[in-house]
């Protein structure tokens, strides 16, 4: 454990932290309750991304429901839209307007892994995007308070598939800080969240910082709305007759 500790940048941390009172079943159940009432969501702010094949930054608007339905257009300083990617959880299509050509595939849970290089599942980036934690197929082995912050460190892992997610948390056990995924191989990926606030009853984080080796995708939102299940029209982009569509 304390090599993980290490792994993760926290070494300045291991002195203070000691068993907690809570259970580990008890902090996932709770994490697991927070993903059942968020069915959706509408955002709007800025997006940067740095892959090894592109980078992007701009303008953004988001629109998702759960698990693996997405509506990301991303806007120019003006707020006209210059990318859409739309999947209605079958299909996905990928169009820049003034284009003549669109692109269209069957969407898998690595979608946005394949397009933008994010080397997480769709249904997990979904998650991670309002400040929630893929938890399926992991079970909670082990969790620690600092003693100093109260902060909570929660350990899940994922026999199956050999993955270890180490989870900070405040000190309730209901808002993720941050979390680290580690594979057989060493680190994964990393995501901090930041800035939340408290809207509509819902607590979401304004930003987000999204880091695995050589990709950093960066989200700061102006505007969050957890929303019922947005209509289906939503999730379909509809295009000029003049646009080809292409398989991707």
């Amino acid at each position: 454990m304390v090599l993980l500790f290490f792994a993760m940048g926290c070494a300045g941390r291991v002195g203070t932290l000691r068993e907690a009172e809570v259970s580990p079943a008890a902090i996932l159940a709770r994490l697991q309750q927070r993903h059942l009432e968020l069915a959706g969501f509408r955002a709007a702010g800025t997006l940067q991304l740095i892959a090894p094949s592109q980078r992007m930054s701009g303008k953004v608007f988001l629109a998702a429901r759960m698990p693996n339905l997405l509506r990301l257009e991303l806007l120019s300083s003006m707020g006209q839209p210059v990318l859409y990617f739309v999947s209605d959880g079958q299909h996905y299509t990928v169009w820049s307007p003034g284009k003549s050509q669109a692109y269209t595939g069957t969407s898998s849970d690595d979608s946005l892994f394949e397009l933008f290089e994010l080397p997480v599942k769709d249904h997990e980036a979904l998650l991670l995007l309002a400040g929630r934690l893929a938890t399926r197929d992991f079970a909670a082995t082990k969790i620690m308070r600092d003693a100093r912050s109260g902060d909570l460190l929660l350990t899940l892992f994922n026999s199956a598939a050999g993955v270890t997610k180490l989870v900070w948390l405040d000190a309730s056990g209901t808002r993720a800080k941050s979390v680290e995924v580690l594979g057989r191989n060493g680190r994964q990926l990393q995501v901090r969240f930041d800035n939340f606030k408290w809207t509509d009853g819902f607590f979401h984080p304004m930003e987000l910082t999204l880091e695995a080796s050589k990709v950093r995708f960066t989200l700061r939102y102006q505007k969050f709305l957890a929303t019922g299940p947005a209509d289906d029209e939503a999730f379909r982009l509809k295009l000029p007759p003049d646009v080809k569509i292409l398989p991707r």
